[in-house]
């Protein structure tokens, strides 16, 4: 099979396929011990030992492929990589990660094939995690086209009657989409993606009270709750960032209920950036007090939140410019077309995007794409860095179309091609190359 590496295949003779059921073979329950055992030693923070008893199972696990052609090892081994992936990503080895994660994608691709079901959301857990390794990486366009199709394998049926049993896993998967656009695309976009995980959050939280992992719940949707009101706050948007900060508050005193002291500098950290924006929003006396509790809950994480609002206040541009901001300077600058893409932004009232690809209706992708991209590359000549966001967003709604196997117009190329001689590839990401030559047309 082209998914996993057989390097190792001609140092092990005895993985000839054995005689007798699979279900002998004793390699089968030490991977199970295996996979448990690293589940504990995470949990415990153990990772260095985790990761050396993940690394085994896998190497197991390929063993019991080679052996056996039942597609159950297959997956048991894709789910491996995952595991062993998100270890790696924690220990800081997001080069590692984002290799094992696309042997585990390929993995789980061919478990599919095969004509397992329920395999969907197993990929979709693949491309978020493999999103949080590309960004790091920054190879920005990998990392956003990923997270785009996880949230898109969860919304639908999240969204369904009945669907509720999907709702945290949409909600997990909208927080990665958040924290990877805000580092790789639009920040309003991100900002979108965020505030709907906290509205889910908040509509069915009777719901996720009784899940086994609310912490864990809570503790992915506090960053989503911090990462909303700073862009809110950055982008003179104070009440959203206020109402985002009430219910960060909320959710991370439930942390410290639900785990004790050690949630407490999430909770100081909430408190300290409420205090913060109260003030800004003329509310001095409730922003003292908002302050003064942070500090008596974790002062050094209050002052530590505090610091990192003062760096960014007064920096509009600290995530990126956002699509709309660009648009509406490349209107004030007398750039043509402008108005038939403005129904693409993020920040309005009415908006329902929460990735590139829900920016429009999937039918009008590629057109729509290519108007914006036109209104980008008019604005690169007058203002570089709005045409450097309009051309990318455009990009983003083009990659991502053409990872869904959609028809991706020529135009693409030559908006890659343009902004790569304008700007240098050091803007378009580390994996620029790569969907360079994507968007290239068939011959």
């Amino acid at each position: 099979m082209a998914w996993w590496s057989n390097s190792d295949r001609d140092e092990r003779p005895d993985e000839a396929a054995p005689v007798g059921d699979w279900r002998d073979d004793p390699r089968v329950a030490r991977v199970a011990e295996l996979t448990d055992h690293a589940l504990e030693l995470q949990r415990l923070g153990h990772l260095e030992q985790a990761l050396t008893g993940a690394r085994e199972g896998v190497s197991l696990g390929r063993e019991l492929v080679r052996a056996y052609p039942e597609p159950v090892h297959l997956q048991e081994l894709a789910g491996m990589l995952y595991g062993l992936a998100g270890i790696l990503n924690r220990i800081g080895h997001a080069e590692e990660a984002a290799d094992v994660l696309a042997e585990s994608l390929a993995a789980y691709r061919d478990v599919a094939d095969a004509g397992v079901e329920g395999i969907a959301p197993l990929i979709a857990d693949v491309r978020a995690r493999q999103a949080t390794s590309l960004a790091q990486l920054g190879r920005f366009t990998g990392a956003v086209v990923h997270a785009d199709l996880a949230v898109a394998a969860y919304r639908e049926p999240a969204e369904e009657p009945g669907g509720a049993g999907h709702l945290a896993d949409l909600v997990r998967v909208l927080g990665v989409n958040a924290q990877v656009l805000a580092v790789a695309g639009d920040p309003d976009l991100a900002c979108a993606s965020a505030d709907v995980a906290i509205g889910m959050f908040t509509r069915n939280q009777a719901a996720f009270d009784r899940m086994s992992q609310a912490a864990a719940h809570l503790s992915m949707l506090s960053s989503s709750c911090a990462l909303a009101s700073r862009i809110h706050a950055v982008n003179g948007r104070m009440a959203q960032a206020l109402a985002v900060d009430e219910i960060a508050v909320r959710l991370t005193r439930l942390l410290v209920e639900y785990g004790g002291a050690g949630h407490r500098d999430l909770y100081a950290a909430a408190t300290a950036r409420l205090g913060s924006h109260l003030l800004t929003a003329d509310q001095a006396a409730a922003g003292a007090a908002r302050l003064r509790e942070s500090r008596a809950i974790d002062a050094a994480s209050a002052d530590a939140e505090l610091a990192e609002i003062h760096d960014a206040r007064g920096a509009a541009d600290r995530f990126g410019l956002t699509l709309s901001y660009a648009l509406r300077q490349a209107a004030e600058l007398g750039v043509e077309g402008v108005d038939g893409v403005l129904d693409l932004t993020a920040d309005r009232p009415d908006a329902e995007a929460v990735t590139p690809s829900t920016r429009c209706a999937p039918e009008s992708a590629a057109e729509r794409a290519e108007a914006l991209g036109r209104v980008g590359l008019a604005t690169l000549a007058v203002a570089p860095g709005e045409g450097f966001r309009i051309c990318f967003e455009a990009h983003l709604m083009l990659a991502a179309l053409s990872e869904r196997g959609g028809r991706v117009p020529a135009f693409w190329s030559e908006l890659l091609d343009t902004l790569s001689t304008e700007l240098g590839d050091e803007f378009l990401g580390e994996d620029v190359a790569d969907w360079r030559e994507r968007s290239r047309p068939a011959r």
